[in-house]
This record gives structure tokens, sequence and C-alpha cells, in this order.
């Protein structure tokens, strides 16, 4: 699997390649031939209730997001699918605090998250969300340092240290758009409530290069490509870890990703049928849905 890193957080070196370290290791871990995440992006169809043919799904997401919650569990200190708070997501680590930390007294955050929209020239309508996201790590928690607050400002803080374990909360979202926001502000509400100090949001690098082939765009259309057109790092109210992925190739030549766990390969029922002047030979799916394939 090809793994793109696109920011890190406020947290010691040591800290964040512990978090590389699983959470990375649990995606590899996600392979379909030898130790590669090799992906068949054959486009397939199916008739919908109004007798239309249109393109259909055949990779299952829950090939990726099961083995992913199985195989991040198999690291010390780290929990595959969990629930907190009624909302369960795939995954949740402790990792021990190291390095020096630094404290925000409450009474000048808002004069610091002023000059600090300021400093990193953002429009002052963010105040909001960083406010969220500095109580949050500053005042509430003890576990941060001051990577990415300008030179200037580092008065503000006082040095400071810490021996606990830092939660960090995982998302591995597989879906569209939507799913991707909702997933977002789940980890959102489990760090402003108290219950993970840290979130990992993973999803495709791109629709062109992932999603859109693992699954078809109308219905798989989730990646950060698509997330950054909609400006998503404005409602990121936490500090958070995005790791972006994509297959290692794809291959004509390879079974589909079953929902089951394994691969499989359509049952040709031996029937075909024409639409729009289309010939379509018909094929059994993972769960025995008519699927179609257009004949050469």
């Amino acid at each position: 699997m090809i793994i793109n890193r696109r920011n890190t957080v406020s947290l010691n070196t040591g800290v964040v390649n512990k978090v590389y370290t699983a959470v990375e290791g649990a995606l590899q871990g996600i392979t379909t031939s030898g130790e590669e995440f090799v992906v068949n992006d054959t486009t397939w169809f199916a008739r919908n209730r109004k007798g239309s043919v249109t393109s259909c799904v055949v990779n299952s997401a829950q090939y990726m997001s099961k083995k992913f919650q199985y195989n991040l569990a198999s690291y010390n200190g780290w929990k595959g699918e969990t629930r907190l708070d009624r909302q369960n997501f795939d995954g949740f680590g402790l990792v021990q605090a190291e390095g020096a930390v630094y404290t925000l007294d409450e009474k000048v955050i808002v004069e610091f998250i002023k000059k600090y929209l300021l400093a990193i020239n953002q429009p002052e309508y963010l105040i909001s969300k960083y406010f969220s996201v500095f109580y949050g790590m500053y005042v509430k928690r003890n576990f941060f340092n001051l990577n990415g607050v300008p030179d200037e400002l580092h008065g503000y803080f006082t040095n400071s240290s810490s021996s606990e374990s830092i939660r960090i909360g995982v998302e591995f979202e597989t879906g569209n758009i939507g799913s991707s926001f909702r997933a977002l502000m789940k980890l959102n509400n489990l760090f402003l409530k108290g219950f993970i100090d840290v979130g990992v949001f993973i999803t495709s690098n791109d629709k062109e290069n992932c999603s859109a082939r693992i699954w078809p765009s109308s219905n798989r259309n989730g990646s950060f490509a698509e997330l950054e057109n909609r400006n998503f790092r404005d409602n990121v109210h936490l500090p958070l870890i995005e790791i972006g992925f994509s297959p290692d190739r794809f291959s004509n030549n390879i079974g589909y990703l079953s929902e089951r766990g394994g691969l499989y390969l359509p049952l040709a029922t031996g029937s075909s049928i024409v639409h729009k002047s289309i010939n379509y030979k018909v094929y059994l799916g993972d769960n025995n849905d008519e699927i179609l394939l257009p004949e050469n």
C-alpha cells in the first residue's frame, strides 16, 4: 500500500513515530497479493430499480476496514474497533508522553489566539476553531510541544512535564465525502469531551488513483483531494494526524475484495441482457447479487 503522510501534530517525534508504526503497519498489513495491496479496478454494472444499467460496487470496503482493525490490535497498547461515549470508531491507542511539554494559562488564551492567527495569516473567523484546539491542547492537557507555534509567541507558554499516556482515536474512512465529515465530527466530539487526546484520520489520497478506481465515483468518492476542495480543516477542532493511502497497483487479473475477508471472482450465469444496444453478460457477485459485464 502506498501511504502519504499529510501532516503531523505538536507531539514529540518519538510519540508520533510510535503512532505511525502502529497505524501504518496496520495499513501495510492489508494485502491481496504477497505483500502488496493490488486491486482489480474493472468496472461492473447492475440494473437499478428503474431498470437502468449503472456502474456498481464490487470491491467491499469491509475487506479493508476489518483487516485494518484486526492488524492494529496486534500492536501493544492498541485496539481495533472501540466504543466510547456511545460512538464506535476504528481504533484506539495509548502512547506514553515524551519530551518537553507546555501549558497555557486560560486567562491569556484569547489574546494568544488572535496573535497566532495574525502570525500565520489566517482569518479571524477561525478563532472559535483554534480556541477549541488550543484550549484542549494546552489548558486541559499537557502532552504537547510548540511545534507549529511561531517563536515570537512562545512566551505565552509555561514549560511542564507529563508522565501520562496519550489517548489516540483512529478513523479509517473508505466511504463517500459525507462519511468522511461524519468521521471527523466524531473525532472532534471525542476530543472536546475528553475521551481522546489526538485523532488519526485515514482516507484515500485522491479519486483518480484510488477511491474512484476501487469504488465507482458515483458511490465512493471520499478522498483528501475532495476534502481539501471543501476546506475541511476549518472544521477540524482537534490535533489531527492525516494519513492518505492508495493501492500499490491495479490489475484485472486478481480477485475482488469480499466483505468476508478474502478475494472472490464473479460467477458466470451463462445468460446475457441487452440495454441501450449494449450486450452485458450476467454474473453473480459477492452476495449472489446480479452484476453485469459489457461484452467485448
